[in-house]
């Protein structure tokens, strides 16, 4: 009669140890978790691996030395460790209502695949900035929903609906370095035009010229899609760049582009090696730098092979011209016809020879709008280095690069 009641006793008291262990995966009790260089994580449930920094977590937020850097709703993450015990190869991230402390960021989604990330200074310091430096081959970026506003003063601002970076494409170089040899960029943004000028003084005569004239062409928001991409191909002792992409800025205009370059491999390889390319990109050197990293391109050989542009106008060029008409006291008819004048005058003063073939699709544009289609599709290669002398005889410019401008409706 007393072992089955010892037995009970024991049963009940290793079923009320185990209980809490049991539940602690299901609780609701906030963690906090103390890590390297003054980072702290706290959230409310899930896992998190100290060291390989695979979690599932909800409600987390970061913060270092005690001051916030960013919380989200949650993030999952799947990742691999180097050996350096820092570095993460990002095999899958994806963070929902991102909020950012430090760059006032907002982001309903963030989702990353195939990215290399070192723990504390990229992920837990929530630099999202740093996410395309670190692209590997078969890459995917996205960011949806969020703000940001674009142009000194904070002259717009910009909700991006969505923004991609695929497909992402990496190769080596000879010297071991890696670089994009195929890139792709699409999205859509709604980019909405603020006032710049204090509400309580009274207006520059500039300022309301300004604001009268993105009114006018109905410019004060504007949703903008955009599709993008760039291929390297290797062939034959040359890198080919040809880019393809399309810009449409919705109920107003729309722009397909097609740029078809080549460079001689070495210049290419010289160029990629160069420690501090990235610089001229972040406005991190001076122009003396700029200017010398330039003439090295011109004078690598690099050429131009294709290159078109077409615009299509849908109603922006039509108020443009009723703006012009209401500018210059004249009937549509007559700012028309002005316009057609100058036109034709600076063609006849700059290009004589040419002026058929350029002036006849400009002044259909005029007439029925639609679409204005630029190509220059030389016989060779034409070397940057022969552009700065096409300034100065915009003809030679017109024959060697087979210049042609057509209207289509």
């Amino acid at each position: 009669m007393t072992f089955p009641e010892v037995a009970l006793r024991l049963v009940i008291a290793v079923v009320l140890f185990a209980m809490p262990c049991f539940l602690s995966s299901f609780a609701d009790a906030a963690t906090q978790i103390t890590l390297d260089e003054g980072y702290e994580v706290r959230f409310d449930n899930g896992k998190f691996d100290t060291e390989t920094f695979d979690m599932q977590i909800s409600n987390i937020e970061v913060l270092k030395n005690g001051k916030s850097y960013w919380n989200a709703d949650a993030i999952l993450s799947k990742t691999s460790l180097l050996a350096d015990g820092r570095t993460l190869i990002v095999k899958k991230l994806k963070i929902d209502n991102f909020v950012s402390s430090v760059d006032k960021l907002k982001a309903r989604s963030i989702i990353v695949r195939n990215v290399t990330l070192d723990k504390y200074d990229h992920l837990l310091a929530g630099k999202i900035g740093s996410l395309f430096d670190h692209a590997l081959n078969d890459a995917y970026l996205g960011m949806f929903d969020f703000w940001m506003p674009i142009g000194r003063g904070v002259e717009h601002d910009t909700f991006v609906q969505s923004i991609e970076l695929t497909p992402v494409r990496r190769k080596t170089s000879p010297s071991g370095r890696s670089y994009f040899n195929r890139i792709g960029m699409r999205g859509v943004a709604s980019i909405k035009r603020q006032k710049l000028y204090n509400q309580n003084k009274a207006p520059t005569a500039e300022n309301i010229a300004r604001e009268e004239f993105f009114s006018h062409l109905g410019l004060q928001n504007v949703e903008v899609a955009f599709d993008l991409e760039n291929a390297l191909i290797e062939d034959r002792g040359v890198m080919h760049s040809e880019l393809v992409g399309n810009i449409d800025i919705k109920n107003h205009f729309s722009t397909d582009i097609r740029f078809d370059a080549e460079i001689p491999l070495p210049a290419f390889w010289k160029i990629m090696d160069n420690k501090d390319l990235n610089t001229v990109f972040f406005d991190e050197v001076g122009d003396e730098f700029a200017q010398s990293f330039l003439m090295s391109f011109l004078q690598s050989g690099a050429t131009l092979s294709h290159a078109s542009l077409s615009v299509r106008d849908y109603g922006t060029f039509e108020r443009l011209l009723h703006l012009y008409a209401e500018n210059s006291g004249q009937s549509l008819t007559a700012a028309v016809e002005d316009i057609r004048l100058i036109v034709d005058q600076a063609i006849k003063e700059s290009i004589p020879n040419e002026e058929l073939r350029v002036f006849s699709a400009i002044s259909k544009f005029l007439d029925h709008g639609g679409q204005l289609r630029l190509s220059a599709t030389p016989d060779a290669p034409v070397p940057f280095l022969l552009f700065a002398s096409y300034l100065l005889m915009p003809e030679m410019a017109i024959k060697q690069l087979n210049v042609t401008i057509e209207h289509s409706n």
